[in-house]
C-alpha cells in the first residue's frame, strides 16, 4: 500500500478518515445505539491503522542508521505519551464541560446529566476533529520536504 502510493497518501488519508469518524461521533445522541456508534469507531481504527505505518516509515528514513535505535524509541515515546495524554485531557475537558453545562441545576434529573454528557461529548469530539485535519493538513504538508530532500516518493 503506502510503498506503492508513498506514506504520504496513506498516512494523511488516515488522518481524514479519523476526522470524519469523529464527525460522525457528533451525531450521537441519548438514543443512539451501539450499532450506530461502531461505523465511526471503525474509520476511527482504520485511520489510526493506515496512518501509524507510513508515519513511522517517514520518521525511521528521516535519520541515519546509526540513529535509528534512538530516534525509534523517541517515536515510541512521543506515541505512546500523546496516547496518555489525549484520553487523559479529552476525558478531563468532558467531565469540566459537562459539569459547566449542569452548574446552573440544583438537582439535575437523569435525562439532563445523559444530555449534558453529550453535549460535552459532542464539543469534545468537534475538537479532537480539528485536531485530526490540522494533523492531516501537516501530514499532507511533508510532501514539500520530502521532494526537497530528494528522498520518499510522494
Amino acid at each position: 500500500g503506502s510503498d506503492k502510493f508513498g506514506p504520504i497518501w496513506f498516512a494523511t488519508g488516515g488522518l481524514l478518515l479519523n476526522t470524519l469518524g469523529y464527525l460522525f461521533l457528533l451525531s450521537v445522541t441519548t438514543h443512539s445505539t451501539f450499532g450506530g456508534i461502531i461505523p465511526s469507531l471503525i474509520l476511527v481504527g482504520v485511520g489510526t491503522g493506515m496512518f501509524q505505518p507510513p508515519n513511522n516509515s517517514f520518521v525511521m528514513s528521516s535519520v541515519s542508521k546509526d540513529q535509528i535505535g534512538i530516534v525509534n524509541g523517541l517515536n515510541a515515546l512521543i506515541r505512546n505519551l500523546g496516547m496518555i495524554m489525549g484520553a487523559s485531557l479529552s476525558v478531563l475537558i468532558l467531565e469540566k464541560l459537562q459539569a459547566v453545562i449542569l452548574s446552573g441545576i440544583a438537582n439535575p434529573t437523569q435525562i439532563q446529566v445523559d444530555s449534558s454528557f453529550v453535549e460535552a461529548f459532542h464539543i469534545v469530539m468537534a475538537f479532537v476533529a480539528g485536531i485530526s485535519i490540522c494533523a492531516a493538513i501537516i501530514s499532507f504538508s511533508r510532501k514539500n520536504y520530502i521532494s526537497l530532500k530528494g528522498g520518499l516518493q510522494e
